[in-house]
């Protein structure tokens, strides 16, 4: 299991190389992959385009 991605969220950050990582949530026992990110972007704007789908 990875570290969670942002403080009291369930969403953890896997990373898969040097410049990309996924975004992922596990519930029951499913893991949902929500995104795949590119490391060099902020985590602000990372956060802000998981919200839109999330909320």
């Amino acid at each position: 299991m990875f570290p969670t991605y942002e403080e009291d969220t369930e969403i953890r950050k896997a990373v898969i190389s040097k410049h990309n990582s996924v975004l992922y949530e596990i519930k029951d026992d499913l893991i949902f992959v929500l995104t795949f990110s590119d490391n060099r972007q902020k985590k602000e704007s990372v956060m802000k385009e998981l919200k839109k789908y999330l909320n």
